[in-house]
């Protein structure tokens, strides 16, 4: 008896663990446009696309720009890849123009080349609206 009790409460306390694991991964999604951002920016210099995909916004002209951009970066050498993956960003400028829109200028300190991103809210969520970063280099408008 005592040990179906105990197999019992062992397979609830490891469904409970599983459920938690669960949870906390999807409470890590980011709430905010600067959170949305700031993972984008963290995930693209580190290779990680799945990751920066997931926060794009999908649409042909996002796709396009964000496969041209994942080709450049897996052309580059294996010394400058772990010099983006180990390089800091610095957030330069934050504009909120309205409340679905967010504008983020940033550079990282390897390359040091001011780069301008655009979030905007769809459906509850920020997504990064990728051909802005394409089209907008000179200030965040």
């Amino acid at each position: 008896m005592h040990k179906k009790v105990f197999l019992k409460a062992s397979w609830i306390f490891l469904l409970s663990i599983i459920l938690f694991a669960c949870q906390e991964k999807k409470n890590n999604d980011p709430k905010t446009s600067f959170d949305t951002g700031r993972l984008f920016i963290e995930s693209c210099l580190k290779g990680d696309f799945t990751k920066a995909k997931e926060l794009l916004f999908q649409d042909d002209q996002n796709l396009k720009y964000f496969e041209i951009f994942q080709q450049q970066y897996e052309g580059f050498s294996t010394a400058e890849k772990e010099a983006y993956k180990n390089s800091d960003y610095i957030i330069q400028e934050i504009k909120e123009p309205n409340d679905t829109v967010c504008l983020i200028r940033y550079e990282n300190n390897y390359k040091k080349v001011p780069t301008n991103l655009k979030l905007i809210r769809n459906n509850q969520q920020w997504l990064v609206d990728f051909k802005y970063t394409f089209t907008q280099q000179d200030s965040i408008k």
